[in-house]
């Protein structure tokens, strides 16, 4: 009996993942992005079809393009929150002065930015924010950084940059991404050996606050 009660709940699973699967090619989601779902998210795309078609609805109302990849990132983002859950990120964000339409440009740029602890984002907020003097415009437009290591990444960095604005080296404001986002090899050769006479200061300060 528990068998053949298995083997009806497979036929369902398996239904329902067909159906899925053909309302991505009917928006034009490309084959790559549905194979990226299925073996990256299974339990999305084998969700139930009408939760599944829920999800969808909801990020093409945002606005998501189904012929990149975020598309199908944000169904399986959307697919595993209730309004609820949806609504407490939103609030998290708002905290910081948000808006509702800030939230959905963060989203459709990184829709794993919903996925984030709440003590992350508020850690990571914080010090963007208060410390370095970022705008939460600066954020949402790459909000991909408040998934980069905070103790690894932003304290070393910010550190360095701080440094080269109080001795008045560096006179532009940089971009939030050009010191999170680029890689370690870049970030040195960009803020600290092209500055020879303060190149060890720098290498110092970079180093003291990295922690391993």
């Amino acid at each position: 009996m528990k068998h053949g009660s298995w083997n009806v709940h497979s036929v369902w699973v398996v239904n329902d993942a067909v159906q899925n699967i053909e309302v991505l090619r009917q928006l034009g989601v490309p084959q790559g992005c549905i194979s990226l779902l299925v073996s990256n998210f299974p339990s999305v795309a084998f969700a139930k079809h009408s939760k599944f078609v829920e999800a969808v609805n909801i990020v093409k109302e945002i606005g998501f393009d189904p012929s990149k990849s975020n598309f199908v990132l944000a169904v399986q983002v959307i697919a595993k929150m209730d309004k609820e859950i949806w609504e407490s990120r939103l609030k998290i964000f708002e905290r910081w002065g948000w808006s509702r339409d800030l939230c959905r440009l963060a989203f459709r740029k990184y829709p794993q930015c919903m996925m984030i602890s709440e003590k992350k984002v508020m850690k990571t907020m914080s010090f963007l924010v208060k410390d370095m003097g970022f705008t939460q415009e600066d954020i949402a437009k790459s909000p991909a950084i408040l998934n980069r290591n905070f103790e690894k990444t932003f304290v070393p960095r910010c550190a360095v940059v701080k440094i080269l604005k109080s001795k008045g080296l560096i006179k532009k404001d940089y971009s939030i991404t050009s010191i999170i986002s680029i890689s370690e090899k870049k970030f040195l050769g960009r803020f600290v050996t092209r500055f020879q006479k303060d190149a060890a200061l720098l290498m110092d300060a970079y180093n003291g606050h990295k922690l391993d």
